[in-house]
């Protein structure tokens, strides 16, 4: 059986405030501080994304300012249901830095081939979400 990788304390640290606070979105901030430990924090954040929200991890994305930390928003964004990830992934296709555009359009293209695998439709509120992603990003959504 292989071996759990130990957390570093800064991975320790985010675990215990998780554990003590009942509201995990208050702790997703926490991933610009980490640097290297994304990684665990994903870990660590990862079984409470529903609870924290495809929005606010969207706001706590939109307000990094590492690449490192909004390639880990990115990566819980995309776990969500596919009509509540489109809009997020759309527009972290249309970012500035293009690792982050870049891992933006390969989860669109995730996506795109997992599309059809459920045939749910997009609430209104969804719809018009991806709607106002896909205007709000113009031309920089071409790869």
């Amino acid at each position: 059986m292989p071996r759990k990788r130990e957390l570093s304390a800064a991975g320790l640290e985010l675990r215990s405030r998780l554990q003590a606070s009942a509201r995990p979105w208050e702790i997703a901030g926490l991933l610009e501080t980490l640097g290297r430990s994304c990684e665990q924090a994903l870990r660590i954040l990862r079984p409470n994304v529903f609870q924290m929200g495809s929005g606010r991890i969207w706001a706590a994305f939109a307000s990094a300012e590492s690449p490192r930390a909004k390639l880990a928003y990115l990566q819980l964004l995309a776990s969500f249901s596919k009509w509540e990830s489109l809009a997020h992934l759309l527009r972290a296709s249309a970012e500035a830095d293009p690792e982050v555009s870049e891992a933006g359009r390969l989860h669109l293209r995730r996506w795109l081939q997992n599309f059809n695998r459920s045939f749910t439709n997009p609430a209104p509120d969804q719809l018009q979400s991806i709607r106002t992603a896909m205007a709000d990003s113009g031309g920089r959504l071409a790869s």
